[in-house]
């Protein structure tokens, strides 16, 4: 098993434990494991390799004038800052319903 924050301080499920391992496997690295106080199920938080992240494939396209207000803020700010969510529906590949 790696070595990661994990809040509570207590076991996180194995299919937390076997999802970090997948993430470090597949080139991420596991920032931290958190259970969640309502739902308590576990959180992973990431940094995901990029060329394994894509959009689901129920994802509906991109409005022209939404690309171009994301192409003004980056040029803005220059960077692109926004936590994504992702799941894993298979070892490899990490899927984001936010495109």
């Amino acid at each position: 098993m790696g070595t990661w924050v994990v809040y509570p301080h207590e076991e996180p499920s194995k299919q937390a434990t076997a999802l970090a391992e997948q993430v470090q496997r597949d080139g991420g690295q596991v920032l931290a494991i958190y259970q969640d106080p309502v739902g308590e199920r576990w959180q992973l938080f990431c940094l995901l390799p990029l060329d394994k992240v894509d959009a689901t494939p129920y994802q509906r396209d991109l409005s022209p004038a939404h690309v171009k207000r994301l192409a003004e803020a980056v040029k803005k700010t220059g960077r692109f800052v926004d936590p994504i969510v992702a799941m894993s529906p298979s070892p490899g590949l990490y899927w984001t319903p936010n495109g």
